[in-house]
């Protein structure tokens, strides 16, 4: 995200600097801010999709790992329930 703040201050200092240099006409200048703000815009919905992508994965290992958890979980109880049975027809 901090690359994206400074490359649209980069951006933006660069129309300065323009402006100054080149005397540059209102409507060039006016054109070339809109562009960095849309720039800046364009890398800040960037950035906000990568980090809820980034975010999703790690839900979806989360989840993956709890349902793995879950299913040694429930072949234990059923391991433990032939043994019972076992057991119980060892004792008749």
């Amino acid at each position: 995200m901090d690359e994206h703040v400074n490359d649209f201050a980069t951006k933006l200092h660069e129309v300065n600097v323009e402006k100054k240099i080149l005397r540059i006409d209102p409507e060039t200048k006016l054109k070339r801010a809109k562009e960095a703000v849309e720039d800046y815009r364009d890398s800040v919905a960037s950035g906000f999709n990568d980090l809820i992508n980034k975010i999703t994965e790690a839900y979806e290992g989360i989840i993956v790992q709890l349902q793995n958890d879950n299913d040694q979980q429930l072949d234990q109880i059923y391991d433990l329930q032939q043994d019972i049975e076992k057991l119980k027809e060892e004792r008749k």
